[in-house]
């Protein structure tokens, strides 16, 4: 089982995000406060409001009774049940997952990269997918893409934080396939 749910923090009226924010622990709510930034907020309360969504409709509980606490890196689960989730957000998108099993996910808006980002943050073989001769500088940022959210999503699967994104490589590539 894998269910998913992404949507716009424009979509969300005032009331939605009262609403969920009543809902978090005060240590969530506090975090929340301290943010600068008002969209990173409302980025935080609907990655919530959604795992909460799709958490009660899967367990059958109400959405108020639903416990949530973070692992070592920061990655959220829910306390005592057996259901595993994950969020993501990319400016005023925001995508959750949640599964029977350990999942992690990302989003992306593909954009411009710096030449020399891959090389820090890649392995020697992703490094050469990503920047081979004679490709579309928009094939480049396809790839680019493609294997930052897959690694991202990889990492958060397994509770890893991105510092350790150069020291796992998920990546196998041939002469006609790439696979993650």
């Amino acid at each position: 089982m894998l269910e998913y749910e992404i949507i716009n923090i424009l979509d969300i009226t005032p009331e939605e995000y009262a609403h969920y924010f009543s809902l978090m622990s005060e240590n969530k709510k506090e975090r929340i406060r301290n943010y600068a930034h008002e969209n990173d907020r409302k980025r935080s309360i609907a990655g919530e409001m959604i795992a909460r969504r799709l958490l009660s409709q899967e367990t059958g509980l109400p959405q108020q009774s639903l416990q949530f606490s973070e692992g070592e890196n920061g990655k959220p689960y829910l306390v005592n049940n057996a259901l595993y989730f994950n969020i993501s957000h990319c400016e005023e998108w925001v995508l959750c997952a949640v599964s029977e099993r350990q999942v992690g996910v990302d989003i992306e808006k593909i954009r411009e990269i710096p030449i020399k980002l891959p090389s820090r943050f890649f392995t020697e073989e992703e490094n050469h997918y990503i920047l081979q001769q004679g490709i579309s500088e928009k094939e480049r940022q396809n790839r680019f893409f493609a294997v930052w959210t897959w690694k991202e999503a990889a990492l958060k699967k397994q509770g890893l934080c991105l510092a350790q994104l150069t020291q796992n490589d998920f990546f196998q590539s041939s002469a006609e396939t790439v696979q993650f």
